[in-house]
């Protein structure tokens, strides 16, 4: 029988656009070389190499073994389906995915920094920004300007803490990951519209759950003062010492304390605020009013 391939085999992506098939050499003559035998060896017509000598001949000391490499398309490493990770930085949002079939000579990261994302994704021809191996997977990255990435801030609220001055109080929301609250709090202005128009805020509070902005503002209408509270509450007979911080009346402990009331004057909605400014540094109760006070929606304010 004369000398002939056998059957083909694929061996895989070697590298980018590249693929091996490789096939033993049978029925060398016996006294011929194997290796100037499949050298000079056509692959067969209706192979992936057809017609062509091998690129390499290997001989294992049981078979020689011819190596054709082809070029192929399908061993291109491709990034697999876009994740949007969301806003990453102010006014910008993160593309993320994952790189596939990289070929086996091919370093992960060399094949991330240097595929572009496919055509009908987010970023559309662009190689990434950046690469990141986890281990298990190597990662693209891509930065997109996007507008919708912005903090802001929530509803407005407030009312009086010292008499002519009005705090107005907002969480600061979507702030994106990793991007420092407080800097990102001293920095963004309240919305035009608000109570305190589009200004920063007087100061800056993370709670640990939220970062919250404080407006102090001027307004003449705030009147605060120290007003004494008398709370009563029947003794116990049993007790030898039923009242120590209050006065006795009949069955009844009398205890006084003075309180520090903040409200609008009668007659007056919001009163005349200037720009944010004369900041405070404690913090005074304006969620409790004397007897015969009530709370307006908007405002506190003295009986009629």
């Amino acid at each position: 029988m004369a000398i002939h391939w056998g059957d083909l085999s694929d061996g895989g992506c070697i590298g980018p656009g590249r693929r091996k098939y490789s096939a033993i050499l049978w029925d060398i003559p016996f006294g011929q070389s194997w290796e100037h035998a499949c050298a000079n060896t056509n692959a067969p017509g209706d192979t992936p190499a057809a017609g062509r000598l091998p690129d390499n001949c290997v001989n294992t000391f049981g078979h020689m073994w011819g190596e054709w490499y082809v070029d192929d398309g399908a061993c291109v490493a491709h990034w697999g389906a876009f994740s949007d990770s969301g806003c990453s930085a102010i006014g910008t949002r993160r593309y993320s995915s994952v790189i596939w079939n990289v070929p086996p000579d091919q370093k992960w990261e060399d094949a991330c920094a240097s595929t572009p994302a496919p055509t009908g994704s987010p970023v559309a021809g662009r190689t990434p920004d950046r690469c990141r191996n986890t281990g298990l997977n190597e990662w693209g990255e891509w930065d997109v300007p996007d507008q919708s990435c912005q903090p802001h801030w929530g509803e407005l609220t407030g009312g009086c803490v010292e008499t002519g001055l009005q705090r107005y109080s907002a969480i600061l929301w979507d702030i994106p990951s990793g991007v420092s609250w407080e800097e990102t709090c001293k920095t963004t202005q309240a919305p035009t519209t608000s109570p305190v128009g589009a200004t920063l805020p007087t100061r800056c509070v993370n709670t640990g759950l939220n970062i919250w902005g404080e407006w102090d503002a001027r307004n003449d209408a705030c009147v605060c003062e120290d007003r004494p509270i008398t709370n009563c509450f029947t003794i116990d007979a049993q007790d030898p010492d039923p009242c120590p911080f209050g006065e006795i009346s009949g069955d009844q402990c009398c205890e006084t304390h003075t309180e520090h009331l903040c409200y609008l004057r009668p007659g007056s909605l919001s009163g005349a605020l200037s720009n944010v400014s004369h900041p405070i540094t404690f913090r005074l109760p304006v969620n409790s009013l004397p007897p015969g006070f009530r709370r307006d929606a908007a405002t506190d304010r003295p009986p009629e």
